[in-house]
């Protein structure tokens, strides 16, 4: 029986030992994500491993299909996994996968299992590709008016997972509404949009934020893009208008608060009195009436209208009048003035006081005497009450309580706490406990103490309650909490131009006063900045010292306090180098394009133009096609609002083959005339020289070059650096010379050439010539001979001459020969008279290129004597010798290149019958 007792045991054992030694996980593998090409371990681990156990990993991805892969077995890795390997202690039951290098492909779910062992389930991994920029924001403008509409469209691109984008205001997230609406993902592209119907004046200054996150926090952070709205509005007065009624000397203030964005530039006071009159106060003082202005933020303004002294002329209405661009508004005051009554009330209050006084003091000496008790029966308090539980500093938070104990007096006094003036009434703050002997006690309890109680004057009063006998007597303590800083940002946004310097303030609260420090999101602070109080002076700003910068106030009490200033540097236009002052093209090119970029705040346009012409171009420069008329000197423009524009040249030099530029021609002539043919060629390099070729009828052609060659000589003209001009002339055109010329210009890149048609009629042009030569001589001589004969009928020597072959011309019948050789003329009777109203008119006419006398009536037809020829002739010599130092015989002398005819004759019929009687 023992036998089979000790059988049946080890059976047992036998079942139950593998139970007892079963392994189990220490270790589960755990879902987690990863960057592409980083390194991942998946942890497992087992406890109570048997030898014979083999811990296995398995990887499928149900997302492509769902196939199970064999990883590994007894820490042996398959080989088509050569980036995963096994790593950890077998011995402590550490079978950990590791992943180098990891890829895409390798998403999806691992499995750690023993077959012995249940399965721990699957551990997802998720490969993640980072966002590789922030989301960007489309739409938003600089400035908004109020009551516009406001649509942003948020978009991230790339990333795996997608990433999922969400709208904050500030820190305030804007959930999906109407306003904010989400699109489906499109590739590798989300979006989502927000809209705002109408813009009111609290949107001025917000921090629009787009949030972009992938889901895996720990792997991939999530990224974000933020804009300010800069809502312009008009003035708002915000402060309530106010009546105000005062005496003649007191002084009088009226306030006005304004919000508006822009500020303006002043606020305006202005007084309509009973009568009419309207008078207007600025900031600054006027007699007794002073109005300051005080910036409160980057959008509030406060403005006080101060009467020193007021008189019954101040009484009327005031009206705080503020504007911007975009509008004004304006806030009523009534004040009303009434002189004197202001000392007559003092007067008579003090002496009804005085009164009541001693009318109170008689009444109580009577009413103790009527009770039979002694008027010294009151004990005044010999001391104030005492305070304790005071410290000297509290921090923010803590607990206050404060006991307040009065002794001795008769009747007992009684206590109350103030705060400054203000009466702490019985709660749970204030306790009062029951009178001991001649000892009262009050305390005060302030669970939490906050700033608003440091720098308060707690009070403990005591009052015996008999005013006019024994005056009531305090003591008092001043609490002083310690609270961390608190920032105030007066301007969150400041816009400063290049090159000038810039104050960026920062203001603290905080007890003890806080150290203000500066620094800046994401980079350096300029080496030369200023630090003083708490404010940051950045002189000669540049546009690298834009961005955000941060004040942290710290006085040893945490939270540290922190405020942010967002600076936007204005800088001109500046154009890039991007494109040679000398830029060379082919020509006959299709299409040229060059862009020019410019960078600068507000950002600038860029457009082009042709230096010569002014001809407007867009931006790229886009030239087609290219010829020699495109190449020219091109500017590139930019401008910025606010600044001059700036200019960058390039030069256009279009190379290649020849282009004749002038336009053919077809040339008839006659023989012997001259033919002239010219050929202008534009060229980039300009050709070696200008060849002409004439084709003739039967076939020939003939080639002509610079020179000159017969009748025909070639002339070549550089006109510019890209522009010759060469022409072929025919000195003697001949029948021969009929034909079809060209000429042709080539360099390295090609030729070009034009052609000209010229046509030659033999022999008709020395026809003309002669026939017009002999026409010319024939009637020369008829008109020589007609010339003579009239002469001769008239009696005149036709000329005579000098010995010195001079010829001379005059009016007498003959000439005769004086000593010097000179043909003279025999001088007139004196005793001849002319009368006044007998004038003679001279006429000169052009004959075959000589001037002569021309006459329309000859002396013969009206039958005129040789006296009055005579005195005709001498009136006519008097009408030419008027100058001084001639004798006589000069003064008739005549040498003159014109022939003198006859004379015109006025009245000649009434000066004929004087001479005849």
């Amino acid at each position: 029986m023992e036998r089979v007792g000790a059988l049946r045991y080890s059976l047992v054992l036998l079942v139950l030992l593998p139970i007892v030694n079963a392994a189990f996980y220490r270790t589960r593998p755990q879902s987690t994500g990863v960057l592409v090409n980083q390194t991942v371990t998946l942890y497992c681990a087992f406890n109570g491993l048997g030898p014979s156990e083999v811990v296995n990993w398995y990887w499928y991805n149900p997302e492509t299909d769902d196939k199970l892969y064999h990883i590994s077995a007894r820490g042996r890795v398959a080989s088509e996994f050569s980036r995963h390997s096994i790593v950890g202690s077998s011995r402590r039951g550490e079978y950990n996968l590791r992943i180098r290098d990891v890829q895409p492909a390798d998403e999806g779910n691992y499995r750690c299992s023993v077959f012995t062992v249940r399965d721990a389930g699957d551990a997802r991994l998720t490969v993640v590709d980072a966002l590789a920029s922030p989301p960007s924001i489309a739409g938003n403008r600089k400035l908004y008016n109020v009551g516009e509409e406001l649509r942003l469209k948020c978009r991230s691109e790339g990333g795996k997972p997608l990433a999922r984008l969400k709208w904050y205001n500030g820190t305030k997230l804007l959930k999906p509404t109407e306003e904010v609406k989400r699109t489906e993902p499109t590739g590798d592209t989300v979006e989502i949009e927000l809209h705002i119907l109408f813009l009111t004046r609290w949107e001025n200054g917000a921090n629009i934020t787009c949030l972009a996150d992938q889901g895996v926090p720990g792997v991939s952070p999530s990224q974000a893009t933020s804009v300010q709205l800069h809502v312009l509005c008009r003035p708002e007065v915000v402060s309530e208008p106010a009546s105000v009624s005062a005496a003649g000397g007191d002084m009088v203030k009226l306030t006005c608060t304004i919000a508006s964005d822009p500020l303006p530039d002043d606020v305006i006071w202005e007084l309509s009195e009973h009568d009419g009159k309207k008078l207007e106060f600025r900031t600054g003082k006027a007699g007794r009436i002073s109005v300051t202005k005080t910036i409160i933020t980057a959008n509030r303004v406060h403005s006080a209208l101060v009467i020193t002294s007021a008189e019954s002329a101040h009484t009327g209405e005031y009206a705080c009048t503020a504007a911007n661009m975009f509008g004004k508004d304006r806030q009523q005051f009534s004040v009303y003035v009434t002189e004197g009554s202001s000392d007559v009330l003092l007067v008579a209050a003090v002496t009804i006081g005085v009164v009541l006084g001693i009318v109170f003091a008689v009444l109580i000496v009577l009413c103790l005497r009527a009770r039979k008790m002694p008027v010294c029966c009151f004990y005044a308090l010999a001391s104030p009450p005492s305070i304790a539980g005071n410290r000297k500093l509290y921090n923010v938070g803590e607990e206050l309580r404060l006991k307040c104990r009065s002794e001795g007096g008769k009747p007992l006094a009684r206590l109350k706490w103030y705060n400054g003036t203000k009466l702490l009434k019985p709660t749970e703050e204030v306790k009062r406990t029951e009178p001991t002997g001649d000892t009262v006690e009050i305390e005060l309890h302030i669970l939490f103490l906050t700033r608003w109680e440091n720098g308060a004057n707690i009070t403990c009063l005591a009052d015996q309650g008999v005013p006019g006998v024994s005056p009531s007597q305090a003591t008092s303590v001043q609490l002083h909490v310690l609270y961390p800083p608190a920032v105030i940002v007066p301007e969150r946004s400041v816009v400063a131009l290049e090159g000038r310097n810039v104050s960026l303030s920062c203001l603290s609260e905080g007890n003890p006063p806080a150290d203000v420090t500066w620094r800046r999101d994401g980079a350096a602070i300029p080496q030369d900045v200023i630090i003083r109080n708490s404010s940051l002076l950045i002189p000669r700003v540049s546009q690298a010292d834009g961005g955000s910068y941060l004040c942290e106030a710290d006085n040893g009490i945490g939270p540290t306090g922190t405020g942010q200033i967002t600076m936007e540097v204005i800088f001109p236009p500046k154009i890039k180098p991007t494109f040679d002052q000398e830029i060379s093209v082919l020509y006959g090119q299709d299409v040229f394009t060059v862009e020019c970029s410019a960078e600068g705040n507000p950002k600038p346009g860029v457009s082009w133009r042709r230096r010569d012409t002014y001809q407007p171009y867009d931006n790229p420069l886009t030239l087609s096609p290219l010829n020699y008329q495109t190449e020219g000197v091109y500017v590139c423009v930019a401008k910025s609002n606010g600044f001059p524009e700036i200019t960058r040249e390039t030069y256009i030099n279009v190379i290649g083959r020849p282009e004749v530029v002038s336009e053919p021609a077809s040339v008839s002539a006659a023989g012997g005339d001259m033919v002239k043919l010219t050929c202008t060629i534009a060229s980039d390099p300009l050709p070696d020289d200008v060849i002409w070729e004439l084709s003739e009828h039967d076939g020939k052609k003939l080639e002509f070059r610079t020179g000159k060659a017969g009748r025909i000589s070639v002339t070549k003209t550089i006109i510019t650096a890209n522009r010759v001009h060469s022409a072929l002339v025919i000195t003697s055109a001949e029948s021969a010379h009929t034909g079809e010329y060209a000429c042709t210009a080539a360099n390295m890149f090609g030729k070009d050439r034009q052609q000209f048609s010229v046509y030659v009629t033999e022999g008709s042009s020395d026809v003309l010539l002669v026939a017009a030569v002999t026409i010319g001589v024939v009637l020369g001589i008829v008109f020589a001979v007609l010339i003579v004969l009239c002469l001769r009928a008239r009696k005149m020597p036709v000329c005579c001459f000098s010995d010195r072959g001079t010829r001379s011309c005059a009016l007498s019948p003959c000439c005769s020969r004086s000593n010097d050789g000179f043909t003279t003329k025999p001088p007139l009777e004196t005793s001849l008279k002319i009368t006044q109203d007998l004038t003679a008119t001279l006429e000169l006419q052009k004959l075959n290129g000589i001037s002569k006398q021309r006459s329309t009536i000859s002396l013969d037809t009206v039958g005129l004597s040789s006296q009055f020829q005579e005195a005709k002739k001498f009136e006519y010599g008097s009408l030419n010798t008027h100058r001084r130092g001639y004798t006589e015989d000069t003064k008739y002398q005549r040498h003159c290149p014109y022939y003198i005819g006859e004379l015109t004759l006025r009245q000649e019929s009434k000066a004929y019958t004087r001479l005849v009687n």
